[in-house]
C-alpha cells in the first residue's frame, strides 16, 4: 500500500473558479517518516474507589495513519486523520482481534508515550478508528483487503465495556501472579468481507459506518473529509508513534504547481 501510495506524487485535476477567480487544484502524494516500533502504555479505567496495582498494559498504536489537508493559496483549510490497525485473515473471513488494542481503539483511554500522558477528549471512534483486514485467505476477485470501524468490530463480537474490562483486568492479575509473559485475550471475527451485515440486534438499522467496505471506497472518504479526526492529541501521538503516515494534500491556487 505505501509503496502504491508513492507511485504518482502529483496528479493535476481540473481548474474552478470561484468568486471570478480561477483556481489550479492538484493532489500531492507524501509519506512521513516516524520513530515507529515503541508500544504505548493504556490505562484501563477502574470504578470509583476500586484500586490494581497493575491496571496498565502496553500495546501498538496503530499501523497506518491517513492524514489529508486542504490548502488554499498555502492556507490549511481542513484536516483530518485516520488510524488503521492491520490484521491478515487467520482463516477465510476470520481473523483474531487482541482485546487490548481493541479497548485502546474503541474507547480511547489515557495513554502514555514518550514520558507524555496524552488524553483524547470527546473522540467518536466511528470516525477515525478502523481495523484493516488482509483478505489473504479469502481472496475474493472484487478486492483484496476491507476495513471495519472499531465500533464495528466492538459490537459484532457481543462485548460490553463491563466484559472487556473485566478480560483485561483477569489478564492483567494472571501476568502479575504468573511472572510470565502472558498473551493477551483475543476473540474471533467473522464476516470481514466488504458489505457483510449480521442481524446484530443491538442495532435497529446499519449506518454506514457498520459495514464493511473495501479499501478503495474508505481511501475516497477519507479523500472527501467523510471520516477522520481534527483531536490534536490523536495526531501529535501518530507523528510519534505510527511507522507509516500517508498524507494526501488537496491544494488549490492561482499559480502553478512547482515541483
Amino acid at each position: 500500500m505505501v509503496k502504491e501510495w508513492n507511485l504518482n506524487r502529483i496528479i493535476n485535476l481540473n481548474p474552478f473558479s470561484l468568486n471570478g477567480t480561477s483556481y489550479n487544484l492538484w493532489l500531492e502524494f507524501t509519506q512521513a517518516v516516524t520513530h515507529g516500533k515503541p508500544y504505548v502504555s493504556v490505562e484501563i479505567e477502574l470504578d470509583e474507589n476500586e484500586y490494581m496495582e497493575q491496571s496498565g498494559y502496553e500495546t501498538e498504536f496503530g499501523d497506518v495513519a491517513i492524514i489529508v489537508e486542504y490548502y488554499l493559496e498555502s492556507t490549511l483549510l481542513s484536516s483530518r486523520i485516520s488510524l488503521l490497525q492491520t490484521k491478515k485473515e487467520t482463516r477465510p473471513d476470520q481473523a483474531a482481534i487482541s482485546l487490548n488494542q481493541l479497548y485502546l481503539m474503541q474507547f480511547w483511554p489515557s495513554v502514555k508515550f514518550g514520558g507524555h500522558n496524552f488524553k483524547f477528549n470527546n473522540v467518536a471512534p466511528e470516525d477515525f478508528s478502523f481495523y484493516h483486514f488482509i483478505l489473504c485467505q479469502s481472496k475474493p476477485p472484487f478486492c483484496s483487503s476491507s476495513i471495519c470501524s472499531s465500533p464495528l468490530v466492538y459490537a459484532k463480537l457481543g462485548l460490553t465495556k463491563s466484559t472487556l474490562v473485566n478480560q483485561l483486568k483477569s489478564w492483567n492479575l494472571q501476568r502479575k501472579t504468573s511472572g510470565r509473559k502472558t498473551h493477551s485475550p483475543s476473540l474471533t471475527l467473522n464476516k470481514l468481507l466488504p458489505g457483510a451485515v449480521d442481524s446484530l440486534n443491538i442495532w435497529k438499522k446499519h449506518s454506514w459506518d457498520m459495514i464493511p467496505k473495501p479499501f478503495s471506497r474508505f481511501l475516497q472518504e477519507a479523500a472527501y473529509l467523510f471520516i477522520g479526526t481534527q483531536n490534536e492529541e490523536i495526531r501529535r501521538l501518530t507523528e510519534l508513534r505510527v511507522p507509516n503516515i500517508l498524507l494526501l494534500r488537496v491544494e488549490a491556487s492561482r499559480e502553478r504547481y512547482r515541483g
